[in-house]
């Protein structure tokens, strides 16, 4: 049986696994290269390892973690992770975006005979995502405008224009406009991980702009993701914006996923959106809300 406390000053950690000949592609990051553990209390034997409020100063962020591993091998660990703040385009490529997390919340169990056969099931709760590089308040205002203006036919057209502009530019270029912030509002999700394949479901996010719920599958190896969101504009709450789902799927890996076909799924669903308004705003004005409708969806 053993016990005790570590400390130590900042150290790179690809550097130390590199010293041990291990080669770990997920450390990477330059955050991974300014780490120290402030203090790590311990307590084991030959069978098993306990770590009590072990805290991590990882680049700019504090990690703190308990976590019990009750046998190492085959290895079964319980945790439960608490980071205050992270940057998450520090560690995977966000295509030009920023996204900030703040009061990150990671609890479950990770499991295995090699770091290839790992099973890792967490429930992740994370307060607030900002998003910067694009802004989402404005697309659910413009979506806003649309519905609660359902019979302004001339408007309509440049509003829906403005829309496919808007989403196909997020999905161009790496260079985004940081200046373009979208408070994103708080997650709810459960990940299982079997390698390489990582599900998340059920998923939920509540922000002032967007509420969504979903499920996706990323592959990890060759990062292939399908997922399927269901989403709700709700900046306008004075219309019908809030109460209207906008089922939107994602499929292919980063270099392949077609932008352009998400952007048309979302004007298709505006124009549905449009003729059943109709029904809400009385008899007399449901074929001239179908028209407007069946237009915009024919332009696609």
């Amino acid at each position: 049986t053993y016990t005790g406390v570590i400390d130590t000053k900042k150290f790179s950690l690809p550097e130390l696994l590199a010293s041990c000949n291990l080669n770990c592609s997920s450390v990477t990051a330059a955050p991974w290269k300014n780490l120290s553990i402030v203090s790590a209390k311990f307590t084991g034997n030959s069978n098993s390892l306990q770590l009590t409020n072990s805290q991590v100063e990882l680049d700019s962020s504090t990690i703190t973690t308990t976590a019990q591993i009750s046998s190492f091998s085959p290895l079964v660990i319980a945790n439960d992770t608490y980071i205050d703040h992270l940057e998450a385009s520090e560690f995977v490529p966000l295509k030009g975006y920023h996204l900030k997390l703040s009061d990150l919340h990671s609890r479950g169990s990770i499991s295995g005979t090699s770091i290839s056969s790992l099973v890792a099931n967490q429930d992740l709760q994370i307060s607030n995502l900002t998003l910067y590089g694009y802004d989402l308040n404005h697309l659910s205002a413009q979506v806003g405008t649309i519905l609660s203006n359902p019979l302004k036919i001339i408007t309509i057209p440049v509003t829906v224009s403005q829309i496919q502009t808007s989403v196909k530019a997020a999905a161009g270029s790496d260079r985004k406009n940081l200046n373009l912030v979208s408070d994103l509002g708080s997650l709810n999700a459960h990940l299982n991980y079997r390698a390489p394949q990582l599900r998340v479901s059920p998923l939920y996010l509540n922000g002032p702009a967007v509420r969504a719920s979903g499920n996706a599958i990323v592959n990890t190896k060759n990062q292939l993701v399908n997922a399927a969101i269901n989403a709700q504009f709700i900046a306008a709450p004075n219309s019908l914006t809030g109460k209207i789902v906008y089922p939107v799927t994602i499929a292919g890996n980063k270099a392949t996923i077609n932008w352009t076909n998400v952007s048309s799924q979302l004007t298709k669903n505006i124009g549905n959106s449009l003729i059943d308004s109709g029904k809400d705003v009385g008899n007399a004005t449901v074929n001239t809300t179908k028209k407007i409708g069946s237009t915009i969806k024919s332009w696609f």
